[in-house]
């Protein structure tokens, strides 16, 4: 009863309104969750999830969301349900790789929207990475100490007292505090 309580107070909310009343507000967000709780359970379950993995799926789904939206550069290019749906379907097929047999999920399942926003989060993505590559190919060009320290550790998955040994650090938490250096000046590079 108390969620229909949360929830009567956003009931003519549009998706935009629920994401600013969200910042200010942790009901608007129990009444996201409330509102779309049904579809995207069925959804998952149809598609070969156990109820109990559906529900810790759609959970960590609603939480992205939360933390999606504080960020205030974070805009939403579709509709709740259809962000809801594409962190579930990503977290399904995840978790499908490692646990059991997913129904096919077929490109012509997914609503014309959710395909929208794949296409365009693929994009961005592919332009994430093109540009994480150039400066990293940019290290190797510049003798950069970055460039092999990375490398080897993300590349090679050499662990942190292989990269000292071969490196000449002292010791594992030296390696690994060159490494987290080296990560941060890449990031930084890269406005992350």
């Amino acid at each position: 009863m108390r969620g229909i309580t949360q929830c009567s107070e956003f009931e003519n909310f549009s998706d935009v309104q629920l994401l600013n009343a969200m910042l200010l507000n942790d009901n608007a967000h129990s009444c996201i969750y409330l509102r779309h709780k049904t579809y995207s359970l069925n959804w998952m379950m149809s598609k070969g999830a156990s109820e109990n993995d559906a529900e810790d799926i759609y959970q960590d789904a609603t939480i992205v969301l939360y933390e999606k939206n504080q960020n205030p550069e974070f805009k939403l290019t579709c509709s709740i349900q259809t962000f809801l749906n594409s962190i579930c379907y990503n977290q399904l097929r995840a978790k499908a790789k490692s646990t059991y047999n997913l129904k096919t999920v077929l490109t012509d399942d997914l609503d014309e929207n959710l395909k929208d926003w794949f296409e365009e989060e693929t994009e961005i993505i592919n332009a994430q990475l093109e540009r994480l590559l150039k400066e990293f190919e940019i290290l190797k060009i510049n003798g950069n100490k970055c460039y092999e320290r990375l490398k080897l550790f993300y590349y090679d998955k050499l662990s942190m007292v292989e990269i000292a040994s071969r490196l000449g650090f002292s010791n594992a938490d030296s390696a690994k505090a060159q490494v987290n250096r080296c990560r941060g000046e890449l990031k930084i590079t890269l406005g992350l």
